[in-house]
């Protein structure tokens, strides 16, 4: 029975941690140590991340569905839509991580295995996060013009991309969030919460595709129904709070900010670099 409920806490977890700035993997690597959960098959996990992926489309239900349109514009007309365009400055925005994650991560894993490393991180990237929230919110209360000429118009530059996908790096070290560095780059640039949290969101949909290709290619001829029959309530819950409650926490940053979340990532950050660094 604990089992059970110790899976069904880690597939809520996933589910929710995703679409928070505070390192959903991590939190996922400490929840499984204070459970006892020793080992997640593989499969599962493919399958936990398959179900926030989904839910991320969900999410950018909006962007994707003009996708098509644009093409045909594109083709048709020779015109590069607002929408097509912010799906290339997305995919520019994700070659510097690809690019350094293929040439470096192993060797941060390796340097920065200490597990006081990963909360130490937490605190020191929701601390910036918090500082580019209030900067933003009070850039934004200073201006006082419409909405559509404060930020919520403002493209996304390819200058600008290659800025939050440069910082966006960070995210190899452990315990930074990919959301939430990109995130607090845009709001730096003074972009508003509403065009950080979908433009992260567009970077961070490509990043999941591009891990999910590499990871059914390493999983192929490896999955075994068995791995994960246990495991198929968790994974069921996953879906349910990625489609559900991930989406309305975002609507909800959208017009409250990342105040609440990054003052928590500070918090658990430091409390948990305190608990583990002297265990």
């Amino acid at each position: 029975m604990f089992e059970l409920i110790a899976s069904l806490i880690l597939g809520a977890l996933q589910g929710i941690a995703e679409f928070l700035p505070i390192s959903s993997s991590a939190h996922f690597s400490w929840a499984r140590q204070l459970l006892g959960v020793h080992f997640v098959p593989m499969s599962v996990f493919a399958l936990l991340q398959l179900a926030t992926t989904l839910g991320m489309a969900r999410y950018l239900w909006v962007e994707l569905g003009s996708i098509p349109t644009s093409l045909k514009n594109l083709f048709q007309e020779q015109k590069v839509s607002p929408e097509l365009y912010s799906w290339i400055m997305a995919c520019l925005a994700v070659v510097p991580v690809s690019l350094m994650g293929l040439l470096i991560k192993d060797d941060i894993e390796a340097m920065l295995h200490a597990s006081w490393i990963a909360p130490l991180f937490l605190a020191f990237g929701s601390l910036a996060l918090l500082f580019a929230d209030r900067w933003a919110l009070k850039k934004k209360d200073e201006v006082e013009v419409n909405s559509s000429e404060v930020f919520d118009g403002k493209a996304i530059t390819w200058v600008s991309a290659s800025m939050i996908g440069c910082v966006q790096v960070l995210a190899l070290l452990p315990g930074i969030s990919r959301f939430g560095s990109t995130s607090m780059m845009a709001l730096v640039l003074g972009y508003s919460h509403r065009r950080a949290l979908r433009f992260s969101f567009q970077v961070g949909l490509i990043v999941s595709v591009l891990v999910g290709i590499k990871g059914a290619n390493d999983l192929a001829g490896v999955i075994s129904v068995a791995d994960f029959s246990n495991w198929i309530p968790s994974i069921a819950l996953c879906c349910f709070c990625s489609f559900v409650i991930g989406p309305k926490l975002l609507l909800w940053i959208e017009k409250r900010g990342f105040g609440a979340i990054a003052l928590y990532g500070v918090m658990a950050g430091l409390i948990g670099t305190f608990i583990l660094y002297f265990e």
